[in-house]
């Protein structure tokens, strides 16, 4: 999908410019400076770094796994408000997965044309569409 080529993207420039900024990978890949900042904090989400002078490196003291995968049959384990999942067959993983990966191409659509008051909340209830939507397959 887009979106994860986008992060993959991100995290190669990054690390080919140990210290660059958000805006200089921004200008320099074509990508809005939000969405940069966004597939930032889910790079440092699943690649936990150590600020150092001149860059940043893997901090081997900090645990890898700081997120679940949305399909994942362990995923309740960074939930706080539901305390139990059901197992979810593989059609409702992959359903639930392109449901996912849909919106998160919407909301890079909606990044791209610009900020206003109008696009927020656009973004808003596009989040809310798709977290309702994860609700009736999870339910």
């Amino acid at each position: 999908m887009i979106g994860q080529a986008n992060r993959r993207r991100i995290l190669e420039w990054f690390l080919a410019h140990p210290g660059g900024t958000n805006r200089e990978c921004s200008k320099a890949l074509g990508i809005s400076e939000t969405a940069v900042g966004r597939h930032v904090k889910k790079i440092r989400l699943l690649w936990p770094v150590d600020s150092a002078p001149g860059g940043t490196r893997p901090n081997p003291e900090r645990s890898t796994m700081n997120e679940v995968s949305s399909t994942s049959d362990q995923r309740t384990v960074n939930n706080v408000m539901r305390h139990g999942y059901r197992v979810l067959s593989d059609e409702e993983k992959a359903s639930m997965q392109q449901i996912k990966d849909n919106g998160l191409v919407l909301h890079e659509i909606f990044t791209a044309l610009g900020g206003s008051r109008e696009l927020s909340i656009a973004k808003t209830k596009l989040e809310e569409a798709v977290m309702w939507a994860v609700k009736h397959i999870t339910a």
